[in-house]
């Protein structure tokens, strides 16, 4: 059987963030059916609220601009596509990211791919890439060339919906004193997903404020 407790807290998250997603109480890392229900359904929740957007146009006079999500299936941020911060598209704050928010919708509709082929093996070594797991950090593991680290598919999906999802304490500010620029910010705590002292779920409890 499988212990979340004993995961890393960023892919950890991700579970709670799923559960979250489907709004529902527990999920059975055993039956694959479920699993990859409740992945596809928390990576689809993430787009649709991965990008915000001007919902009036500026006229030239001094007005207030609101903005809104763009839709999950329309979001492609790049200059190709005219999704960029000058035509006032932005990534949301809740997005852990640096700047590569092109990279994360790539990823994300690549779990999603693999998820509805039919194909995707919680197991399989997938390679974990800034893009979606922002704390990661290449290694050479004895090689002359780095690398990015490998998990399991199963543990690379749940870190994917952590990065995306908008069930955390987020928010866009400069990260120290002296930045010259604002990054998104968000919030993981090491808690546990089960607590068999209470019987509680703590991680669940903590996700349920937001």
């Amino acid at each position: 059987m499988t212990d979340i407790n004993n995961w890393h807290p960023y892919p950890r998250y991700g579970v709670a963030a799923a559960i979250r997603s489907m709004q529902r109480n527990s999920i059975d890392l055993e039956n694959q059916e479920e699993v990859q229900e409740f992945l596809f359904r928390a990576l689809e929740e993430g787009l649709e609220k991965f990008m915000i957007f001007p919902l009036e146009q500026a006229d030239g006079r001094e007005m207030q601009i609101n903005y809104g999500y763009l839709e999950g299936k329309k979001v492609d941020p790049g200059k190709k596509s005219g999704q960029i911060s000058g035509n006032g598209f932005y990534t949301a704050g809740h997005v852990v990211t640096a700047n590569n928010s092109a990279g994360i919708v790539k990823e994300v509709k690549a779990f999603q791919q693999l998820i509805q082929s039919g194909k995707f093996e919680f197991d399989k070594p997938y390679e974990l890439k800034r893009s979606f797991a922002p704390l990661v950090a290449k290694r050479n593991k004895g090689k002359l060339s780095m690398s990015n680290p490998r998990v399991g598919s199963l543990i690379a999906a749940f870190t994917a919906i952590t990065t995306i999802t908008p069930y955390k304490p987020a928010t866009y500010t400069q990260f120290k004193a002296g930045d010259r620029d604002a990054v998104n910010v968000g919030l993981i705590p090491d808690i546990p997903f089960y607590d068999d002292a209470t019987q509680s779920y703590p991680l669940l409890e903590f996700i349920r404020l937001f």
